[in-house]
């Protein structure tokens, strides 16, 4: 029989852990869209032009139009990849979870009952 509170613990942990992990999936969805956004804007807007301005992170470099989409496309790849990565991360710890509460030691924590005189003689009664 585990622990209620580790069972508690536990189970807070990887709440923690899924909520992260979307945000993050939030985060990493926002950007794929800049990129595709970005893909857009390069085949329709900027067809002529030979070299173009990335902004990457905190740097402005200047690259060759064909470079400069196979930076964009990689960026993309990458994203796609973290996403289904941290989405299987999410599925196991929402399925972990399941099982941790279907258990019921969640609720065997909250079953407390107040200690009796009896059973605590260093209990101060404050009136």
């Amino acid at each position: 029989m585990a622990n209620p509170l580790n069972t508690l613990t536990i189970e807070e942990m990887l709440g923690e852990e899924i909520m992260m992990n979307q945000q993050l999936i939030e985060e990493y969805k926002r950007r794929q869209m800049m990129n595709s956004s970005t893909l857009d804007h390069m085949k329709n807007k900027l067809k002529g032009e030979n070299k173009l301005w990335l902004n990457l992170d905190t740097n402005f470099i200047k690259l060759p139009r064909d470079k400069a989409q196979e930076a964009v496309e990689q960026n993309q790849n990458h994203l796609d990849e973290e996403i289904n990565r941290l989405l299987g991360i999410v599925r196991k710890n929402k399925a972990e979870m399941e099982e941790i509460q279907k258990s019921g030691e969640t609720s065997k924590g909250f079953l407390l009952r107040e200690l009796k005189e009896a059973e605590d003689p260093d209990r101060e009664v404050v009136l």
